[in-house]
């Protein structure tokens, strides 16, 4: 018999023997003791799932109430006499440039919300608060409770906080003449992200 001959009639056989094996195996998944069988396998899955339920309790996912931000703590540089001293020229600075401008604008006979000083008296009062607000994290990120120059240390920091209280009467006195004007300098951004309508109704209800 010539070799090609009987690499085709093996070929053959082979396919024969995998015909036969999956027609086997049909004829066993169709059967009525395998169906029952699945169904029993089935049936005692669920009840051990629930036996594993009475078991072990569900894990509840956490409420995001009791999630608590955990506070980082500011990294504290060391005490450097010549950036302590530049703080306290600098916080000096502002405060005289606030009250120059501050004066200024006090010169307007009468301040209204028509007259074109209050946006330079609300610019004012943003630039101040965000400039007090800069110097006193400034000075909160000195490490002074560790330094050796604490006498140093005190008198600049007292320094620095006299200043600052000087900036926080400037500001509070803006906001006085803001609001004499008919305009509270500290609602800005929610009027700003206020919806229109909103704002009208409030109106309406303040003449009530």
């Amino acid at each position: 018999m010539p070799f090609g001959l009987f690499k085709k009639k093996e070929k053959e056989v082979d396919g024969q023997k995998l015909k036969e094996t999956m027609e086997g195996i049909d004829k066993v998944l169709t059967e009525p003791k395998f169906i029952e069988d699945l169904k029993v396998i089935e049936k005692t899955e669920i009840k051990d799932l629930d036996k594993m339920k009475e078991i072990v309790p569900l894990v509840k996912p956490p409420v995001l109430e009791e999630l608590k931000p955990v506070p980082v703590k500011p990294v504290l540089k060391p005490l450097d006499e010549d950036s302590l001293k530049e703080l306290n020229e600098m916080i000096d600075a502002e405060l005289v440039a606030i009250e120059k401008n501050l004066k200024d604008i006090e010169k307007v006979p009468k301040l209204t919300l028509e007259s074109p000083e209050m946006v330079d008296l609300l610019d004012l009062h943003i630039s101040a608060k965000n400039k007090f607000q800069e110097f006193v994290d400034q000075i909160n990120k000195f490490d002074l409770k560790n330094s050796e120059k604490k006498t140093f240390a005190a008198i600049y920091k007292f320094r620095a906080c006299k200043s600052l209280s000087e900036i926080k009467k400037q500001i509070r006195k803006i906001e006085s003449i803001s609001m004499k004007a008919g305009f509270i300098p500290t609602k800005v951004h929610t009027i700003i992200q206020s919806d229109a309508e909103k704002l009208v109704n409030n109106f309406l209800k303040q003449k009530k």
